[in-house]
């Protein structure tokens, strides 16, 4: 769904012979309608949470060409900062194997200060976590390295 914004400028005609006693300027009123901005409800913020500085460039690109707004973050400490201070995001996907803090206990982490985020889990080492453990931490998805453009698809068209 597209939402457009007009604005409308009036324009006055200032070279009519300037003001008499106690009359108002005469005046041309010009009313053009543009739009002012066109926002795209399709539109998600994404915030993409991987150490591989490869899969973050990868991720931005893709997410990106299909017009959305992606932020990264190289680890999950840093991750947890932008959501403090960003207003907003659609959904995260997260790797779960990273130094410090994995995946697993930043989802966590994130479902206590924000319960209603969609969290996606996208890992190489999903079968080295156990699946009841990433459901029961609050993940909306659990896929697998390489994601399909159909997994992808599914994700980004989840009701959010």
């Amino acid at each position: 769904m597209l939402l457009t914004f007009f604005f409308s400028i009036q324009a006055f005609n200032l070279c009519s012979g300037g003001y008499s006693d106690g009359e108002t300027p005469q005046s041309l009123s010009l009313f053009i309608e543009r739009p002012l901005w066109i926002i795209d409800m399709s539109t998600k913020k994404i915030l993409v949470v991987d150490d591989d500085l490869t899969h973050l460039k990868l991720m931005r690109k893709l997410l990106g060409k299909l017009g959305h707004i992606v932020i990264t973050a190289d680890s999950a400490e840093e991750a947890e900062h932008i959501l403090r201070y960003e207003e907003h995001f659609s959904l995260i996907i997260t790797d779960l194997r990273m130094p410090w803090l994995n995946g697993l206990d930043f989802c966590r982490r994130v479902k206590i200060l924000k319960p209603d985020l969609k969290i996606y889990a996208l890992s190489g080492w999903v079968y080295n976590f156990d699946m009841n453990e990433l459901e029961d931490a609050g993940f909306d998805g659990i896929y697998q390295k390489s994601i399909s453009k159909s997994n992808l698809e599914e994700i980004l068209n989840d009701d959010i």
